[in-house]
């Protein structure tokens, strides 16, 4: 140890300058390094959905899910693939390594892979629809608030989507909190009492009144699509 302080010590110009070049260096880095306030991430995920109106479940992974999934394993920038499978719809989260440097360009190979996969699938079946914007960050948040009906304030937020829309340097809006519409149901206490009434008894009846029953199935050929009225 003394060895090497002495020998430092004798190269104390050395040093210095070695020192000085390091914070030049450093410096300069801090200087020229790019400054964003959103920065831009990578596009490494993306949702491929897929839409076979009147597919149950089992028909959507059988006929559609599993030819799309042995085209895409065929894509090695493809890292994990999830899916879910709806009636009807399936929806794939797709991620990629992490060495892929120029993530549109795979996308690209995707959409290629998906649209070979659709022409292996059954008739009826949506072109899968591949969205990889999905890092893409709100660069204003705005607030709409009210005590009046909740359905005015959801009138006035789409009036302000269409309106922001419309500039120029706007890519896209979405509203988050529209609770959508609905129906209530209140029961009248004193009423059910007098008439004897189960409050619980009548949610029943109108659940069972909301099931959506199959209507069928329609055969052209040699294949069978389901109907289910929506």
């Amino acid at each position: 140890m003394s060895r090497l302080l002495t020998s430092l010590l004798a190269r104390r110009r050395l040093v210095l300058a070695t020192a000085f070049l390091l914070a030049a260096t450093g410096l300069a880095a801090w200087i020229t390094m790019p400054r964003q306030e959103d920065p831009r991430l990578a596009d490494r995920w993306a949702l491929a959905v897929t839409v076979f109106p009147g597919a149950d479940a089992e028909n959507m992974e059988r006929l559609v899910v599993d030819p799309i999934e042995e085209h895409l394993a065929e894509v090695e920038e493809i890292k994990k693939l999830k899916t879910t499978i709806r009636q009807g719809v399936a929806i794939m989260v797709l991620e990629l390594v992490d060495k892929v440097d120029d993530p549109d360009s795979v996308w690209d190979e995707v959409r290629r892979t998906l649209a070979e996969a659709h022409a292996e699938l059954p008739d009826g079946v949506h072109e899968t629809e591949l969205d990889e914007d999905l890092m893409d960050p709100e660069s204003i948040v705005l607030a709409i608030s009210g005590s009046g009906d909740p359905l005015v304030l959801a009138d006035a937020a789409e009036e302000v989507k269409r309106s922001l829309l419309g500039l120029p340097r706007v890519s896209g809006v979405t509203i988050v909190g529209d609770p959508g519409e609905q129906i209530t149901i209140e029961y009248d206490d004193y009423q059910t009492r007098r008439l004897g009434l189960d409050p619980r008894l009548l949610a029943a009846q109108l659940s069972a009144r909301n099931v959506t029953i199959p209507a069928g199935s329609l055969r052209i050929g040699d294949r069978t699509a389901n109907l289910r009225p929506s």
